[in-house]
C-alpha cells in the first residue's frame, strides 16, 4: 500500500506545472514519488491533444489527458477518446458574426486530434509556433463536422476587451466563452460547449480511474472549476484572488515547485493531518 493509493491529481500546465516551458526539478521528483506511492497523475489543459502531447510526456503522466479545457479526455496508450463533447452546430453562426465584426481577429477550431485555421493573424501564427503544431487544411464541409472548441486569437488587448463585451449579446445556453488571455503573446478568447470545463472533466476522470480522492491545482480563470470541483484543491501563488478564495491551499510560486508543494500537502492529508483551509 502506498501513501497515495486512491489519489487522483490533476494539474494545469503553464503557470502551474511548467514555468517558461520547463518543469521545475522539484515537480519532477515529487510527481515520481507520487506515482511510486500509488498516485494517479495527469494534466488538464486548454490545448488540443497534439499541442498537449509534449507537456503530457515531460510531465510523465500515468493517466489519460484532459484537453480542450475539459471537452475531451484522451488515452494516449489506447489511442482513443474516453470522453468527448462538441459545440452545438449553431455556434458556427456566432463565430462568423464575431469575425465579421472584428476583422483583425484570428480563429481556429479543434476537432478530435486536428486543429484547423478559420482565419489567420499574428496571434494564430504565434499560437502554432508556441505549442508546436501545424494547422490542417480547412475542409469544404468544416461547418458540418464536430467542433470541440473555437479559439480566437488577438493582436492587441483592446480588441480582446471589445470582443468580451460584444459576446454578452448572444446570451445563449448552448455554449460559453472563456477569457484565456494570459500574456502579451497569448491573447486568446475561447468558445466551449455549455457545461463543459476542467471541473466536469476531473469528476469524469475520478470515475474512470476509480480514485477515492481527486486533487486539482491551477493558476488561472480556466482552472476555476477544476479548483472548485476537485475534492481538495490548490491555487498557485500568482493565481487571481478568486481562485485562492475557493482553493483549500495556496502553494509557493510556480518556479519554486508549486505542484511539489501541493503533493507534500496531500501526503500530510493522507497521513491524517488537518492541512486544508476549507
Amino acid at each position: 500500500m502506498g501513501i497515495f493509493d486512491g489519489c487522483l491529481l490533476v494539474s494545469d500546465i503553464d503557470g502551474t506545472l511548467l514555468h517558461d516551458g520547463i518543469v521545475p526539478q522539484k515537480n519532477v521528483d515529487a510527481i515520481e514519488w507520487f506515482k511510486a506511492e500509488g498516485g494517479i497523475f495527469t494534466i488538464a489543459t486548454g490545448r488540443a491533444i497534439p499541442a498537449a502531447k509534449y507537456s503530457y510526456e515531460i510531465s510523465r503522466a500515468n493517466a489519460p489527458l484532459i484537453a480542450l479545457n475539459g471537452s475531451v479526455i484522451y488515452d494516449f496508450e489506447k489511442q482513443q477518446f474516453l470522453y468527448e463533447n462538441s459545440l452545438d452546430f449553431r455556434c458556427a453562426d456566432i463565430v462568423f458574426e464575431i469575425l465579421d465584426k472584428f476583422p483583425t481577429v484570428g480563429a481556429e477550431f479543434f476537432n478530435g486530434l486536428d486543429i484547423y485555421l478559420i482565419r489567420g493573424n499574428q496571434g494564430t501564427k504565434q499560437h502554432s509556433e508556441y505549442e508546436h503544431f501545424k494547422f490542417k487544411e480547412l475542409p469544404k464541409n468544416f461547418t458540418s463536422i464536430p467542433w470541440g472548441k473555437v479559439l480566437f486569437a488577438f493582436e492587441d488587448f483592446e480588441t480582446v476587451a471589445m470582443v468580451e463585451e460584444y459576446v454578452k449579446k448572444f446570451n445563449v445556453d448552448y455554449c460559453r466563452f472563456v477569457n484565456t488571455c494570459v500574456s502579451e503573446t497569448q491573447r486568446y478568447f475561447e468558445l466551449l460547449p455549455a457545461g463543459v470545463n476542467k471541473g466536469t472533466a476531473i469528476k469524469e476522470m475520478k470515475r474512470i480511474s476509480g480514485a477515492k480522492y481527486s486533487f486539482g491545482i491551477g493558476d488561472f480563470y480556466n482552472d476555476l472549476e477544476l479548483i472548485r470541483d476537485a475534492d481538495f484543491s490548490a491555487a498557485v501563488l500568482a493565481a487571481p484572488n478568486e481562485l485562492k478564495q475557493i482553493a483549500n491551499y495556496v502553494t509557493c510560486a510556480c518556479e519554486d515547485g508549486a505542484v511539489a508543494d501541493f503533493i507534500n500537502q496531500i501526503s500530510l492529508f493522507m497521513k491524517g493531518s488537518k492541512v486544508w483551509t476549507r
